[in-house]
């Protein structure tokens, strides 16, 4: 199957700037890798300040685009591999994917559950309403699709008290990490086709350089051997990444994106039928 490399590469809910040069060097590593030039999404620019509505209504315009151009990928029936600063774009994305792939599974691998809404976040913070907005919780102007039934929050453990009340509900299910973690997600997943949300916080810290460091995450080496289970079995449809920093700190030395890079390609189709 042909590939796309989708490269978002605008603030959205942005603290700082190292996302987005996370995202062009990881962007980087992955064309070489893969040999696809990016596709380009947005320009690189200031801070968005201002409270969430702010950052939305100034990025709505340039998130339909990400939309416009991964349905694009998908109505030329190629596998998008979509690299994104914050999760705050997934705004864009996931209502694409809902549109065109109605029955599937969305995995969202993340440490938290972006199950917040305007109403109830204590933070504000757009980046923490994305599934939530999805799912149809509050209206983003971006689109919904999702049923929180057909949601699994894989590798969470930082959960609001409104995010729980939605699990122990029974929508969206939930897999925490630990002992058997991908045993316990693949027979949750079953054989159903699924698209998948990367926040590099899922991670154990230490492994890539992330805003958060939520302690208790998950390795590399974990979400690799998910991944080449899943695109054995042909599961997969997408995958986006998103929070991956390029720098531990404003001073630090640039981290190099190859680990990770060779982890996301475990889930592409070049690698199907191939590993142990």
């Amino acid at each position: 199957m042909t590939m796309d490399l989708l490269l978002f590469h605008s603030p959205t809910a942005d603290r700082n700037t190292l996302g987005m040069e996370g995202a062009s060097r990881l962007a980087e590593v992955l064309s070489d890798r893969i040999s696809v030039a990016p596709i380009h999404i947005g320009e690189s620019g200031p801070l968005l300040h201002g409270d969430w509505h702010r950052q939305l209504m100034n990025t709505r315009p340039v998130l339909r685009q990400l939309g416009n151009t991964l349905s694009d990928t998908l109505d030329h029936d190629r596998f998008p591999i979509t690299v994104l600063p914050r999760c705050a774009a997934a705004l864009g994305t996931l209502p694409v994917i809902a549109r065109h792939h109605p029955d599937a599974i969305l995995l969202w691998l993340d440490a938290h559950g972006d199950l917040n809404t305007p109403r109830n976040s204590e933070s504000g913070y757009l980046g923490g309403m994305v599934v939530s907005a999805a799912a149809g919780q509050w209206n983003s102007g971006l689109g919904t699709g999702w049923s929180l039934d057909n949601i699994i929050l894989a590798g969470a453990r930082a959960l609001d008290p409104c995010e729980r009340q939605l699990i122990d509900a029974g929508a969206p299910k939930h897999v925490p990490p630990g002992t058997d973690f991908v045993e316990r997600l693949l027979a949750m997943l079953g054989d159903v086709a699924c698209y998948i949300h990367l926040d590099c916080d899922v991670l154990e810290p230490g492994h890539v350089p992330t805003e958060y460091a939520c302690p208790g995450g998950i390795t590399l080496e974990t979400l690799s051997t998910l991944f080449r289970h899943l695109s054995r079995n042909q599961q997969i449809l997408g995958i986006q990444v998103a929070e991956f920093e390029s720098r531990r700190q404003e001073t630090s030395p640039l981290f190099d994106p190859s680990p990770l890079a060779s982890t996301l390609l475990a889930a592409c189709p070049i690698h199907r039928g191939t590993g142990p």
